[in-house]
């Protein structure tokens, strides 16, 4: 892969998760608003609402897994980070953010504790609310058959 294009998918996939976050989260705003304004509630949760907090979450653990691999994983001078001599490796499976220096019987990661659970915790939640969506769609369509059916 060229240059140019690894850089640009680098700058490319953030920016798309920022702003799926954004406009999600303006939707389920404005979606909460109408609710509250209206004064009444609905008897089961519109399935659009889980999708939307599905893509948020998945949108968040995107933006948390590229601010790590930005900020904790070096690109740049390794020497920076290791000694020299030292072995360094770095893994950047989607669920398994690490970059360690190995040396003189000690190892130093690089990437703080909290990334690799809250990447996990935030896609399991998109996965949820996946299935949140899916079973409120079918529960919204087995009761509009049934009302048309009572009404024929």
């Amino acid at each position: 892969m060229s240059r140019e294009l690894t850089l640009a998918l680098i700058l490319l996939v953030p920016l798309v998760a920022l702003i799926t976050v954004l406009s999600t989260g303006v939707a389920l705003v404005r979606r909460l608003w109408r609710v509250v304004r209206s004064g009444h509630r609905r008897g089961r949760p519109a399935p659009a609402s889980f999708g939307l907090v599905g893509a948020a979450s998945l949108g968040s653990a995107t933006l948390v897994f590229c601010y790590a691999h930005a900020a904790y994983i070096p690109w740049f001078d390794i020497d920076d980070y290791c000694a020299l001599g030292n072995r360094y490796e770095v893994t950047d499976a989607p669920f398994r953010l690490s970059a360690t220096c190995t040396g003189g019987g000690r190892v130093v990661e690089f990437v703080p504790g909290w990334v690799n659970p809250t990447t996990v915790t935030l896609t399991l939640f998109s996965v949820v609310s996946v299935i949140g969506m899916i079973t409120a769609w079918v529960v919204r369509a087995i009761a509009n058959r049934d009302k048309a059916t009572t009404a024929a």
